[in-house]
């Protein structure tokens, strides 16, 4: 696997990085451009001319591909993507066979994956999600270990190639995801703080109806235990007394004696 290692030539790990740079552009472009009716290993198409961006090499490229690895097919460019990444940085690629074991039981574990969601095909019925290696493998774990075993299974291949091919660990796996765990975190603050606000202003408007209800309830009381006041009738209107003036002895007439004889 020394092919795969960049050499101590900078000018010629540059040159390399360039060529798979351009083989993973390559292999991109025909699987994004692939079309069914395009001369490939299983149709015949007679004259016509591929409509895939990459011409006939793309076009049977494409078609093996997709048949074998299903949609997992579209990892390998990302895979020699990579790879052309550290040629050109002229990094040191460290267990370059863990490496390529990680690649080869990512397309299998994926391809898997896809196998065992319920039947759908791709581009009019021509290509399995999975590919031809993926449906046979996850028959080969339904049968031996029914649904819920290939599942585990599945999911322990992708994690273990993830681990091979990558130089992801639990710590960066931490850091990775701090940010998603900081906001859940908060979610569940500011969650916790608003039941605590609804349930202090729900028992605030409970003790707020409780004493309104208690004061109603002692005017009720007041209300009944007082004596009903009787009404008294009011005093008929008396006619008024008007004092007449008494008589003045000067306004009596005195009228003079006629003499009498002795």
């Amino acid at each position: 696997m020394r092919l795969l290692v960049p050499t101590q030539h900078k000018r010629l790990n540059e040159a390399a990085g360039l060529v798979l740079l351009s083989v993973g552009l390559f292999l991109w472009l025909s699987l994004v451009s692939y079309q069914a009716q395009d001369p490939s290993w299983n149709s015949a198409a007679g004259p016509a001319r591929p409509l895939n961006l990459t011409g006939y090499v793309g076009s049977y490229l494409s078609d093996l591909l997709l048949q074998a690895f299903g949609l997992a097919a579209f990892a390998l460019p990302a895979l020699v993507l990579l790879l052309a990444w550290r040629w050109l940085r002229s990094n040191v690629v460290p267990a370059p066979t863990a490496k390529v074991i990680g690649s080869i039981l990512l397309l299998l574990s994926l391809g898997s994956a896809l196998s065992l969601l319920p039947h759908w095909r791709l581009y009019g019925g021509a290509i399995l999600p999975g590919g031809v290696f993926g449906l046979l493998l996850a028959d080969y774990l339904l049968g031996s270990l029914n649904l819920v075993g290939a599942i585990l299974i599945d999911i322990t291949g992708l994690m273990i190639s993830i681990y091979l091919i990558s130089t992801f660990t639990m710590e960066t796996a931490a850091v990775w995801f701090a940010p998603i765990t900081r906001l859940f975190a908060q979610l569940a603050a500011a969650w916790a703080a608003w039941k605590q606000r609804f349930a202090e202003r729900r028992a605030q408007k409970l003790a707020t109806r409780l004493e309104q209800a208690k004061a109603a309830q002692v005017r009720r009381t007041a209300v009944v235990e007082k004596p009903a006041e009787k009404k008294r009738p009011a005093p008929e209107p008396q006619p008024e007394f008007v004092e007449e003036p008494a008589a003045s002895f000067d306004e009596i007439p005195i009228c003079p004696m006629p003499d009498a004889p002795p």
